[in-house]
């Protein structure tokens, strides 16, 4: 049981990477996309949109001119009342250096006015692609990730992820499934609610 337990907390070690420091960085970023004219007194009295943007894209280029963040979205809007940023069928791609790269997926996500959540709704998928070269790290799997839901809340500010939905973390050698799911990025303590189920394929070493 014991050696099961390490495996997993092994095996999700990569969450924290995937959503809390990069989205940090990513809220900051689409502060600076999103630049909203000042909005009449009545558009600050209702929730309707004063700004929206079809086909949004933004990239985030690093010193050496090579992409590090992209997001797009089919549809944006943000509201004047509570400063919230709303997107339909957003893609986030994170591409640092030395690190592999992550994508995430959703049917519709939300932004709080003061950027501190992030709130994942749909088919929600976040990929981690297998590292390769100098983005190998010991400890982490070396095969892609990827992690299925419905609803996801992200706290990037305070390294915080949780979900009351079911949850599934997926490689090509191992599944684990719960209902409910919550990590803490400071602490790198992951608890699964509920329902817990796993299966890991045996690891065949070569021959030599």
């Amino acid at each position: 049981m014991t050696a099961m337990r390490d495996r997993i907390y092994r095996w999700v070690s990569w969450l924290p990477l995937l959503f809390l420091a990069a989205l940090a960085a990513l809220t900051y970023w689409l502060d600076a996309q999103v630049k909203v004219p000042s909005a009449g007194s009545d558009a600050l009295t209702r929730h309707t949109p004063d700004l929206f943007i079809n086909r949004f894209h933004a990239t985030l280029f690093n010193a050496d001119g090579a992409p590090q963040q992209q997001l797009t979205a089919v549809y944006a809007e943000h509201f004047a009342d509570d400063n919230s940023v709303t997107l339909e069928k957003p893609q986030i791609t994170l591409q640092n250096p030395n690190q592999p790269r992550f994508t995430m997926v959703a049917d519709r996500a939300q932004f709080s006015g003061d950027r501190r959540d992030l709130y994942l709704h749909g088919t929600v998928t976040a990929v981690r692609d297998a590292p390769t070269g100098d983005a190998k790290q010991e400890g982490l799997p070396g095969e892609p990730l990827t992690l299925h839901t419905e609803y996801l809340h992200v706290r990037p500010h305070d390294n915080f992820v949780n979900t009351d939905k079911k949850v599934s973390l997926e490689s090509p050698s191992s599944r684990i499934e719960s209902v409910g799911m919550e990590l803490d990025g400071n602490t790198h303590i992951i608890k699964l609610y509920s329902d817990v189920q796993g299966t890991f394929l045996p690891q065949i070493k070569p021959r030599h």
